[in-house]
């Protein structure tokens, strides 16, 4: 392969721009992290929930940060000053200690023991490991069961690992993983910042097209069109909901790969097209990239999922998030407003 194609594409691949919520996320594991280590992990750490809906970058934040802070293998040790590890589904704290135990590398792979063995070795290999931060994420998974018991048990393991390891921890899940917290109150004091990752919407485009700005800044191959002009920011908009995930991973990634290996001097609006076909699934009859913009009708997020504690028994307790239908000219009246 061509050393130049393989370069762009490991570029684009990697290509990440973090939204000033993430920004800000960032500074604050920062300083929860540089607290601890200040005292020395004496003190109760200071924890945090980050919750948004799927695609609001979650995933590719955790897969970013914890690049950043590679495994290194010391003479004596291996140095891991990041453990990330998914909450399994399960009805007891037992999966979740040999989950993180496993993620850590442990040689017994988390086999052997109650659940107060299993966390008892879990923290002394965390304090072996040099591990600085701990970030679980799906933690949406401990209300599945619906049972308020579980999520009672698996609330009280947390806040036993963090009085135990005194290591600060950072939540991910879905929206409703807020409940959790609201169910077990000694654990909720404990996780006193709380971020939430939302979609873009009419409200914040202006965000979305600086978002789109720094996107074609960083790409190593530019497309034809600008894609944070109002027009095309909007086609980007609507074709995408203002999800990042879907923009990123769906869209804008597969679009310049594919100008990449066709050896074009630009992504083109056929490629762009092309990836909203394959990878969103999108018909040409509603396909924004395709459609004038006064016929186009996007969707807005409005309101996040959330819990619903008193749903009757046997039904649903997820509420979806809810959307709307948005169009090109009420774009036009708000930046006509703004400017």
């Amino acid at each position: 392969m061509d050393i130049t194609v393989k370069n762009k594409v490991v570029q684009i691949e990697s290509l990440f721009v973090p939204t000033p919520t993430l920004k800000s996320l960032l500074e604050d594991i920062k300083r929860v992290r540089d607290i601890a280590e200040m005292t020395e992990y004496e003190n109760e750490p200071t924890c945090i929930l980050v919750m948004g809906e799927t695609g609001t970058g979650k995933t590719e934040f955790i897969k970013q940060y914890q690049k950043k802070y590679p495994v290194r293998q010391e003479s004596e040790r291996t140095y891991k000053p990041v453990l990330v590890s998914g909450l399994p589904k399960s009805r007891h704290p037992k999966p979740v200690a040999a989950q993180l135990l496993r993620d850590l590398g442990d040689p017994l792979e988390g086999k052997g023991g109650d659940t107060h063995e299993l966390t008892d070795r879990l923290v002394i290999q965390l304090k072996a490991a040099g591990t600085q931060l701990i970030i679980i994420d799906e933690f949406h998974h401990a209300i599945q069961t619906q049972s308020n018991q579980v999520v009672l048990d698996i609330a009280d393991w947390i806040k036993m690992l963090i009085n135990k390891a005194k290591i600060p921890i950072v939540l991910f899940g879905l929206p409703w993983s807020q409940y959790i917290l609201d169910v077990g109150t000694e654990l909720e004091r404990r996780f006193n910042m709380r971020y939430e990752l939302i979609n873009y919407t009419m409200d914040t485009f202006e965000g979305f097209q600086k978002f789109l700005q720094k996107v074609q800044e960083k790409l190593p191959i530019q497309p034809d069109q600008d894609l944070w002009r109002t027009e095309q920011a909007f086609r980007l908009f609507a074709v995408t909901q203002g999800n990042v995930s879907n923009l990123m991973k769906k869209l804008i990634r597969p679009a310049a790969i594919d100008a990449v290996f066709d050896g074009s001097q630009s992504i083109t609006p056929e490629h762009f097209l092309n990836a909203s076909r394959r990878q969103l699934n999108v018909r040409d009859e509603v396909n924004p990239l395709i459609l004038k913009l006064t016929e186009i009708v996007a969707q807005e997020q409005r309101s996040q999922s959330y819990w619903n504690r008193d749903a009757a028994r046997g039904k649903n307790r997820v509420v979806d998030a809810r959307y709307r239908n948005v169009r090109y000219g009420e774009l036009q009246l708000r930046l006509d407003d703004v400017f």
